[in-house]
């Protein structure tokens, strides 16, 4: 008679395998654990955190390119805690500069003097009545300055003076330039933005004399601001403006109004932005921002702004049929509310001339 021979279960051979197994992998670690600390050893240490110092240089330049440097001398004593952020911050804050009648003779005399001047962009500069010619003698060591802002701050005499002009000429890549306001009624001899400043596109100015008088030469302009329509006259360069600012519209000047009408009998105008302030909101300026409306044709016109309006109700009775199809922006500012009837036919008019605002 045959007997079975006594066998384990194959399920508990596998969990006695399975906890013989583990408790050598525990003795192992154990053994291993002991052993690393009688040797000494110890266990890797968490890799450094990052911080500012630690970024690539191409990082930072990034950074400090967006840091607003306003005020000069406290921008630059935050750079200069560290050599490696000052090599790094020091192109980002000379690219602009503000210059009041405190420090400008400090940096202008630092730039005039260092070899980073070739790096300022920006200057907006207050003319110094001592210094008025180092100050313009500084600007022939900004050759890539493309922002210019001047004003002389002397309240008896706000001229500028010659020599500014001559450091206008070697500015050749200059782009924007305001002239805040200036005394001289009549032009430099012999100067003309078009053929001595070629590159400007951008001017904003005040003069004591018109336009065509102090500025000859503006038919490469493409953004033009100026304090009123009386002081463009006719030497608004229609031909080439994308972008006119008056300060404020003048109904009795009439020369303004008659270049644009000459200028648009003949072609349309590129424009495309168009801001006037009206001086005083009646009825009579109304009337002169509906003829403009009706003059204008300017097909890429996409800005409009009127401000100044104190009575909707003044532009009820538009009847004319001049559309300005491409504007789709159109800012309308005033004391005028649209309380009454008048006043909302009066904006529908508005609204009808710019269909697509």
């Amino acid at each position: 008679m045959s007997t079975s021979t006594n066998r384990p279960h194959p399920a508990r051979r596998a969990a006695a395998f399975a906890a013989s197994t583990a408790s050598t992998a525990r003795s192992d670690e154990d053994g291993s654990t002991s052993s690393a600390r009688r040797e000494g050893s110890q266990e890797p240490s968490p890799p450094p955190r990052l911080c500012l110092t630690s970024l690539p240089t191409e990082v930072l330049n990034n950074i400090f390119s967006h840091v607003p440097y306003d005020d000069s001398r406290r921008s630059i004593e935050q750079i200069v805690l560290s050599k490696r952020y000052f090599a790094v911050a020091y192109r980002h804050w000379i690219r602009e500069l503000t210059l009041d009648e405190n420090d400008a003779d400090i940096v202008y005399a630092e730039i005039g003097t260092h070899a980073a001047s070739v790096l300022v962009k920006e200057i907006d500069a207050f003319f110094v009545p001592l210094l008025l010619r180092t100050q313009c003698a500084v600007f022939r060591h900004t050759p890539n300055l493309t922002h210019l802002a001047v004003e002389v701050l002397d309240i008896d005499n706000k001229t500028l003076p010659i020599c500014f002009f001559a450091a206008l000429r070697t500015l050749r890549h200059l782009v924007h330039l305001e002239i805040r306001y200036d005394d001289r009624d009549e032009p430099v001899e012999g100067f003309s933005f078009e053929r001595d400043v070629p590159s400007l596109r951008i001017l904003k100015i005040n003069a004591a004399g018109s336009l065509a008088a102090y500025g000859p030469g503006l038919s490469k302009l493409t953004h033009l601001t100026i304090p009123s329509s009386d002081f463009a006259a006719a030497a608004v360069p229609w031909e080439t403006l994308h972008h006119l600012d008056i300060g404020l519209l003048d109904v009795g000047e009439t020369e303004f109004l008659s270049s644009l009408q000459d200028t648009c009998k003949i072609s349309a105008i590129p424009l495309r932005g168009l801001a006037l302030h009206l001086s005083t909101g009646t009825v009579d300026d109304l009337r002169c921002i509906s003829e403009i409306l009706q003059t204008i044709r300017a097909p890429s016109l996409t800005d409009l702004i009127v401000r100044g309006i104190k009575s909707f109700a003044d532009c009820k009775s538009w009847s004319f049929s001049a559309r300005l199809p491409g504007v789709s922006h159109l800012t309308l500012g005033g004391s005028s509310n649209c309380a009454s009837t008048d006043a909302l036919r009066g904006l529908r008019a508005f609204l009808e001339v710019c269909p697509a605002a």
